[in-house]
């Protein structure tokens, strides 16, 4: 709705001027864009944190800007300079530092909680849907980029992503009872706090839109692995809602930062 009204107010005209097959050429690209991100690659996560658990799907997650920049290279073509190629190397050591830490801890859980018998499956199922999520998030990059080539129009693209996957949950509530129940039981949550997350995600989203416009998918991918840092900050600091982290978090934080200053600069 966000991005749709500010379209309607200051781009629409833009959008109307470009060539008829462009347009339909970036619609389509930011329709599949919606679909991997905001339907599957959504969808695929809450399936890795229910069968894994908040920490080891949030682990998993972290592997999307390496994704990302995988893909860039191989499909965009997209070229690594010494210093992005520097900056990525220390963003994707600080990951990996992550992404051992929180291996460990949810391998010690484990073993403290299993109960004899649980289906082993479903430790590999969470895993391979955590991998698949990175997967779909990366490519949904690599398809928005396509599409803003075709109409670069970051808004209208927006728009069209969210309309694509708020259609793919309306067919499936319609065709699953389980999930229709499951949708009316959040439309009917009154909570301050889902209103400023969901008004946070949207500017996001807009925002992502908007710095493909004028940056490689490999720059904005390596910048948004900030996310899980600044969300670190927040908590502890802003929020405190969570503990003081480990030597090895900050790490991680010091090496990140560092690595996304070198891209940038």
């Amino acid at each position: 709705v966000i991005a749709g009204a500010i379209w309607l107010l200051t781009e629409i005209g833009d959008t109307l001027a470009s060539p008829t097959g462009e347009m339909w050429k970036g619609l389509a690209w930011f329709a599949v864009s919606g679909l991997l991100t905001t339907a599957a690659g959504r969808s695929l996560y809450f399936v890795s944190v229910r069968d894994l658990g908040a920490v080891r799907a949030t682990a998993m997650k972290r592997v999307t800007p390496l994704f990302s920049v995988l893909l860039a290279v191989v499909i965009l073509g997209e070229m690594l300079a010494h210093r992005t190629a520097m900056g990525l190397l220390m963003v994707a050591a600080s990951i990996f530092l992550l992404f051992g830490e929180s291996l460990a801890l949810a391998r010690r859980r484990r073993r403290l909680s299993d109960q004899p018998g649980e289906p082993e499956f479903l430790f590999w199922r969470g895993y391979g849907s955590g991998a698949l999520s990175g997967f779909s998030y990366a490519a949904g990059y690599i398809v928005r980029k396509i599409g803003l080539v075709a109409l670069p129009n970051g808004l209208f693209g927006t728009f069209v992503g969210a309309m694509t996957a708020l259609a793919y949950y309306a067919i499936v509530a319609i065709a699953r009872p389980d999930q229709r129940a499951i949708l009316k039981a959040e439309l009917r949550l009154h909570n301050a706090w889902h209103v400023l997350a969901a008004l946070a995600i949207s500017l996001g989203q807009i925002r992502v839109f908007a710095a493909l416009q004028f940056t490689t998918v490999t720059r904005l991918a390596v910048i948004s692995s900030l996310e899980v840092f600044i969300t670190m900050v927040l908590s502890v600091f802003i929020f405190r809602s969570d503990a003081m982290p480990g030597l090895v978090t900050w790490i991680a934080t010091i090496l990140a930062t560092v690595g996304v200053i070198v891209i940038v600069l």
